[in-house]
């Protein structure tokens, strides 16, 4: 469906050991993963550039269980990513998705500590 994704999944720690956890700690991690995923999808759109409005119009948030994943289609991926124009010259990467999944995965790693500890 989309050309560029990124996701969101319960740390490796939290996966293992959920059926130590509580309810309520099982809870708490999947709404970190739907906080986490629907900042990411939001900080991406408002820093989608636009011309048409498709790409931007193209975003696809899903939250499922312990899993969260934000999408856009082509030409997404060449515009986060940067790309050679088929005369060769380079247009350099405007990382509108990238930068917020960064910015969210770093935050959303010490939330999932706090439920883990």
């Amino acid at each position: 469906m989309s050309d560029i994704s990124m996701s969101l999944n319960g740390l490796e720690a939290v996966i293992s050991g959920l059926d130590n956890l509580s309810v309520q700690s099982q809870a708490d991690v999947q709404a970190i993963i739907e906080k986490h995923t629907n900042g990411t999808g939001d900080d991406s759109e408002a820093l989608a550039p636009v011309r048409t409005g498709a790409m931007k119009a193209s975003k696809v948030v899903t939250i499922g269980t312990l899993q969260g994943t934000v999408e856009y289609d082509s030409p997404a991926l060449y515009v986060d990513q940067g790309h050679h124009t088929r005369s060769g010259s380079y247009v350099p990467p405007n990382p509108f998705l990238t930068a917020p999944f960064f910015q969210h995965a770093q935050q959303y790693e010490q939330d999932m500590q706090g439920v883990i500890k």
